[in-house]
């Protein structure tokens, strides 16, 4: 057996995986692209970057999941401050530069629930204030359905990327067994006297 076949097979296994993981990475992004762009999602012109740009590709991806959170905060800041003598009712101070997320807002409701049970506030007066919590919840689902495409468009660059490194290395084996000079042939050791 040649030196040089096994240094061949191994530089065309890394081309064929190469190659493939060149294909798989292309169509992860094609259809993390394709779903995204089916949801004809635009940044919003207030985003702090790619306003105005279709969401199809991580950046406006995250462009997208930014302003999420920035919209959810400043309605939930609008809404408690419209609502603050009623907060103050239950003794919930609002702060305006204070987060105010699921978690945060799940303290107010339970004041505010409290407050509806035991009658000194009326359902009306609290539905926008209870109703926060569950945008806050919204907001937050499509911020992780929006990052996790972001992941996925990593991973699909980390395929080709190492697909294209694997294809290059095993492209250099082939060349390097085809020039590799044969191997002599074994001669039998003379045994010493």
């Amino acid at each position: 057996m040649s030196g040089s076949k096994p240094v061949r097979i191994s530089g065309f296994i890394g081309l064929i995986v190469g190659v493939l993981m060149i294909i798989v990475g292309g169509v992860v992004w094609g259809f993390t692209t394709s779903q995204l762009s089916a949801q004809e999602i635009t940044v919003p012109d207030d985003a702090n970057y790619l306003a105005g740009s279709t969401v199809n590709n991580p950046f406006s991806a995250m462009a997208q999941a930014d302003i999420i959170g920035v919209h959810q905060q400043h309605g939930a800041v609008e809404t408690l401050e419209a609502n603050a003598d009623l907060l103050a009712s239950v003794g919930i101070t609002v702060d305006p530069d204070a987060t105010y997320n699921y978690s945060t807002l799940g303290d107010i409701n339970t004041a505010v629930n409290g407050g509806v049970q035991n009658g000194t506030i009326s359902a009306d007066d609290a539905a926008p204030i209870l109703a926060l919590r569950n945008t806050a919840n919204q907001a937050a689902g499509l911020q992780s359905a929006l990052y996790t495409s972001v992941i996925a468009f990593g991973v699909a660059a980390l395929i080709i990327g190492l697909g294209v490194l694997s294809a290059i290395n095993g492209f250099a084996l082939t060349r390097v067994a085809a020039t590799a000079p044969a191997s002599p042939a074994r001669q039998p050791e003379l045994a010493s006297a």
